[in-house]
Parts: structure tokens; sequence; C-alpha cells
């Protein structure tokens, strides 16, 4: 209706022809920008954003027990310990240590260091080797069904935690000298770290 009464000749008596023009392109320019504040004022109320999470589960142990226990020549009838062997641990989660041997009942046996490999029916010890946490306790032989080392521990938070475990071993007259000297009495422990629920 304003643009017909713009074109119109009340609007343009009197005038030249380069007025006219002028005042339809404000015009026009005036109802171009309400559209678009218009449009742009109902866009930015309606913005939304919305982040969803969750954090991992994390087990780090920070400390393993050395790879590597020389005991040298140990004596008949003469129990050995060894320890403190440690794990430092930092967990968000409640987590468990199992410790298990590749011995069936936790004796050391007879190892070939030429042949990398266990003696087939060679030597072994008459005790099996024990562990116990901390430094009282009870002893538990070794075997290969994994044992708790510690129980179930709940989550550390940001500072780590140190948990220590002892071995024990009681060498007997009945364990023969080995002669060979690429052999020697050997056990492997494995620890298996993981969550709990």
């Amino acid at each position: 209706m304003l643009l017909s009464w713009v074109a119109s000749d009340r609007c343009t008596r009197g005038l030249g022809k380069r007025f006219v023009v002028g005042r339809v392109l404000v015009v026009v320019a005036s109802v171009v920008c309400a559209a678009f504040w218009t449009a742009a004022g109902i866009a930015a109320a309606e913005g939304s954003t919305t982040l969803s999470a969750n954090v991992a589960e994390v087990i780090e142990v920070l400390t393993w027990p050395d790879e590597v226990y020389s005991l040298g020549d140990l004596m008949p009838g003469e129990e050995i310990t060894i320890g403190p062997l440690q794990f430092e641990v930092r967990s968000n989660v409640s987590w468990e240590i199992f410790i298990a041997s590749d011995s069936p009942n936790g004796e050391l046996r007879e190892y070939n260091l030429i042949g990398k490999d266990y003696v087939l029916e060679g030597a072994q010890t008459q005790n099996p080797l024990r562990w116990r946490w901390g430094e009282s306790g009870v002893w538990t032989p070794l075997s290969q069904t994994p044992a708790s080392l510690f129980g179930i521990q709940p989550a550390t938070g940001d500072a780590s935690k140190t948990f220590a475990f002892f071995l024990s071993f009681l060498p007997s007259f009945n364990d023969i000298r080995l002669t060979d000297p690429n052999r020697e009495y050997r056990i492997v422990l494995t620890y298996t770290v993981g969550a709990r629920y």
C-alpha cells in the first residue's frame, strides 16, 4: 500500500522523477532491513548446546616388582625372605591384583639356559615358593591358580598408593645341586591387574 502511494500522482506531483526513485529505494531498503533483523532476533533466541560424556576406567601400575631376582647359592634349611616387592597403583575404579606361577605347585624347576626352557623330567625343589601381604601373616604357596594379592581395593584418586608383598623359600637337603653351569632352578611369577565392581 505504501509503494502504491509512493508511485501515485499525489506523491509525485510537482517533484522530479529522480526524487521519486530515491524515495522508493529508501522505503524498499527499510523493509528489507526490518525483515532481516526480525529473523536474526528469532534465531538467536532459540540456540542451545548440550554436552554429554563419561570417563573411561583407568588403572595405572606406575611401579611393578623387579623382573629378575637372582638368589645365588642357597643353604639347605635356611629360609630366605625376598621383599618387599612393590606395586604403585593409581586408579579411578576399584581394582585387584592376582598372582600366579608357571609351576603347578609353586616349586622351582630345573631350567636350561641354552635351550631356554624347563628340563623335561628335570629336578625340582621339595618346598614351594610362598607369598604373603605385608611383613606378617600367613604364608601361601604359589600355584598356577591365580590368587588375590591384596583383595579388592578402592579407587585411589589422583594420588597413587603403594602396596607391598613378600616371598619366602626354604631350600631342602632333598634339593639336589645342579652341576651344569647352564642349568638353574627357576620359577616365573605373573601378575594380573583388573577392575572390580
